[in-house]
């Protein structure tokens, strides 16, 4: 009899053994789900780290939602309101950078803002590493306003250079004075910058015939209302700018003026 009663123990013993396994095993099988770290009570620095992280994705790949989730509800400094929607934009693949939102001439905040995500890359590039507190804490002391401008107009063409596909901003027209482009020179470097995608997209299509060149043409926006061939900047005093970072200035127009002379030369030969 105690035999019997030992066997029956140890068949129940060996079935709940399996049962847990099997209930184990299928915990195991299950997906691991995200859980997005929270960020809170960030310095300033530090906000401007985690917008980095997002930028530096964004140049080569689609942000995961879980780090845009993660990341951006921790941009809380009012002086990075308008550098956290700069770089949400930029991680879209078409973004809205043609609008007065993103073209209109930013406040200080916003071109240091832009700066530091600009520089910190080139930091990692040359030391190995980013490093962007360290970026952050050497300032821009070493960069005027306009060169701060540049930069944010450079960056901002930079990504439009990426977007594929037909964007109608025909009806869009650079008024430079609406965009407080304050001095003749200012409006200079925002058309010669613009152009410089907008050029050589054009200059691009060109090589496989006119038609689809002239089709992008159709679709460019203007300049105070005119075609990007018919525009006559006012007069303005050329400057040197910091096109690469590490190299040194030089003047306006070798750095941003050879894509709109080119596309000018090859419409005026597309429509003779």
């Amino acid at each position: 009899m105690s035999y019997k009663v030992f066997g029956i123990v140890m068949f129940l013993f060996l079935l709940s053994c399996t049962s847990a396994d099997k209930s184990q095993e299928v915990k195991a099988q299950e997906p691991q789900r995200y859980t997005a770290p929270t960020l809170t009570n960030l310095s300033y620095e530090n906000q401007i780290a985690e917008l980095y992280k997002i930028f530096r994705i964004a140049q080569s790949a689609a942000v995961p939602q879980e780090t845009m989730d993660a990341v951006m509800p921790a941009i809380t400094d009012e002086r990075l309101q308008l550098t956290k929607d700069f770089v949400i934009e930029y991680t879209k693949r078409a973004p809205d950078y043609i609008s007065d939102k993103y073209l209109t001439k930013p406040d200080e905040s916003t071109l240091e803002a832009v700066y530091y995500l600009y520089f910190i890359g080139v930091d990692a590039f040359t030391n190995g590493a980013a490093d962007p507190i360290a970026v952050i804490k050497k300032g821009t002391d070493d960069m005027s306003g306009r060169d701060l401008l540049i930069n944010y107009y450079k960056v901002l063409f930079m990504r439009m250079h990426r977007v594929t596909g037909t964007h109608d901003y025909s009806m869009y027209s650079f008024d430079f004075d609406r965009l407080s482009m304050d001095s003749p020179e200012e409006k200079a470097l925002l058309f010669y910058i613009s152009m410089s995608y907008f050029g050589a997209k054009y200059n691009r299509l060109a090589r496989n015939g006119c038609d689809k060149a002239n089709a992008f043409a159709d679709n460019m926006p203007r300049y105070e209302g005119e075609s990007f061939h018919s525009y006559k900047l006012p007069a303005y005093s050329s400057f040197s700018v910091i096109y690469d970072q590490l190299q040194g200035r030089v003047p306006l127009e070798k750095a941003f003026a050879q894509p709109l002379q080119a596309a000018v030369t090859t419409y005026r030969e597309c429509n003779e």
